[in-house]
């Protein structure tokens, strides 16, 4: 998972760095809450993620951008809830935990580009690296599976000196894949995620 990562990092900070040539490099500070199903299985708030992103306009006038997104986002908690299993159910002193990576491509539409305030709108979709795994006494299960999903995405950009500030809500929909942890289908992961961070913008 370490060497996946470390590796995803690197393609994404050089492609980044191309992006930022011409417009925007963004990286945020991400909390996110899970919702539907996933919010069964952990109802705790992560206060652990973040996220990079770089966007293009299509054109010097354009309000509309292409690009991409990516972010890791860490969800854990510790509870005595009843598991249950295909062949059973298990009580007892759990950690569970869900590691979430998307990998997006997304289109942003500016509404007031050239103001000092800029509030925009937008969409990803992609595929999401999801790690589920479960702990209960000396047992651990866990499952990796590959989700396509969507993440529709509403913020603002906003003067920070020479650099800009950017605030956005995302919902983010993973569909269902694999197995889970308790056996049998997998899962869907529906989680809102808010982020704060910084943007680069260079025209």
């Amino acid at each position: 998972m370490k060497k996946f990562a470390v590796m995803v990092l690197v393609l994404i900070a050089i492609a980044s760095n191309a992006l930022a040539q011409d417009n925007i490099t963004a990286i945020t500070y991400q909390v996110s809450q899970p919702l539907g199903d996933f919010e069964k299985f952990i109802g705790e708030t992560s206060w652990i993620g973040w996220g990079l992103e770089g966007r293009r306009y299509r054109s010097p006038s354009s309000k509309l951008t292409f690009g991409f997104a990516f972010a890791w986002n860490v969800f854990d908690e510790k509870t005595n809830e009843t598991q249950v299993f295909d062949s059973g159910a298990v009580t007892g002193t759990q950690r569970r935990y869900v590691n979430s990576l998307p990998f997006l491509l997304t289109t942003d539409f500016y509404f007031n580009r050239k103001n000092s305030i800029k509030p925009f709108i937008g969409i990803g979709a992609g595929a999401y690296y999801i790690v589920q795994r479960l702990d209960i006494g000396v047992w651990k299960f866990e499952e990796t599976n590959w989700h396509f999903g969507f993440a529709p995405e509403a913020g603002l950009q906003f003067p920070l000196g020479e650099i800009e500030g950017i605030f956005s809500l995302k919902y983010h929909y993973a569909l269902k894949s694999g197995e889970s942890v308790g056996g049998g289908e997998g899962q869907e992961y529906q989680y809102l995620s808010v982020s704060i961070g910084l943007a680069y913008a260079r025209w």
